[in-house]
């Protein structure tokens, strides 16, 4: 079990920003954590690197309790840029870094180049733009190759170019064995990287399949709309009717099954059924938005 997280809360004051929260990771793979800003991925993210405490739950990292230091010699976290020194440079970030996971003058030059910080190593922090903040948290990230990457917003101030590399690395890094978590509210650059988005809602991670019960959205293209419409208002299900005879439904497989029994004994043809894949950005504002109102 690469990750296994199980009801872990967290309150401030009288606000619970993580509820009986679980998680469980047997694959390597990439997750994206999705949240408007302030509903709590940062303090997850801290709480699983042991930089935060939490009323009850437990978290297990490679198979260890998440406070035991031998998880962080196979787990990094690129935090924001608070945690960087403005005085001291790039190169002694990657040094110190390099020193704690036994890495050498010649790993930090090949992940220096790889991400494209080589240029500008030996200047002080201090004088680094925000994308080269993050381009260097970055690199400090991937040195040690961990096993577990967590990333809190990794993208936020990098030009396109360097959004492309930094999300061509994460695949490889996945390809090769690392389990990827990162926190994000850039959807479009979220679908780019994995189709394993969770969503953090009042505390709880929940995915698609979570959101909507098992619902699916299906295409149908039928010879009468009009008469179907009536059934499905019988059954309370949600649709749209696209044209006279294409109408999206929004339900289960099971009662995809039933409007197909409805459809032959009415005798009307039933041309074609496709699955519409969710809308990302649809789903986010009505999980979020509908919350919030």
């Amino acid at each position: 079990m690469i990750l296994k997280i199980d009801n872990l809360t967290k309150i401030y004051g009288k606000r619970t920003i993580l509820d009986q929260l679980s998680l469980s990771v047997e694959e390597p793979q990439i997750i994206a954590l999705v949240a408007p800003n302030g509903t709590g991925k940062t303090t997850f993210l801290n709480i699983m690197c042991d930089l935060e405490g939490y009323q009850s739950g437990s978290i297990e990292i490679l198979g260890l309790p998440n406070t035991d230091r031998h998880v962080f010699s196979e787990m990094t976290f690129m935090q924001d840029n608070s945690i960087l020194y403005d005085e001291l440079t790039g190169m002694d970030h990657m040094k110190f870094i390099a020193s704690m996971y036994h890495k050498t003058q010649a790993d930090i030059a090949k992940v220096a180049q790889l991400v494209g910080v080589e240029d500008y190593l030996n200047k002080a922090v201090g004088k680094y733009s925000l994308g080269m903040k993050q381009h260097l948290l970055f690199a400090m990230g991937i040195l040690p190759e961990p096993k577990v990457f967590l990333l809190d917003e990794p993208l936020n101030g990098l030009d396109p170019d360097s959004v492309i590399n930094v999300r061509n690395i994460l695949k490889e890094m996945a390809d090769s064995g690392t389990t990827i978590l990162f926190s994000s509210h850039n959807l479009g650059e979220v679908v780019k990287l994995t189709d394993n988005i969770l969503f953090l809602h009042e505390g709880k991670l929940k995915s698609e399949k979570d959101i909507f019960e098992n619902e699916e959205r299906w295409t149908l293209v039928v010879e009468s709309v009009d008469e179907l419409e009536q059934h499905l208002l019988e059954l309370s299900l949600e649709y749209q009717i696209l044209n006279s005879h294409k109408i999206e439904i929004t339900t289960t497989e099971d009662r995809l099954a039933h409007i197909r029994d409805f459809l032959q004994e009415q005798n009307l043809d039933l041309w074609d059924v496709t699955k519409t894949e969710w809308d990302l950005e649809q789903v986010y504002l009505d999980l979020f938005e509908r919350t919030s109102s």
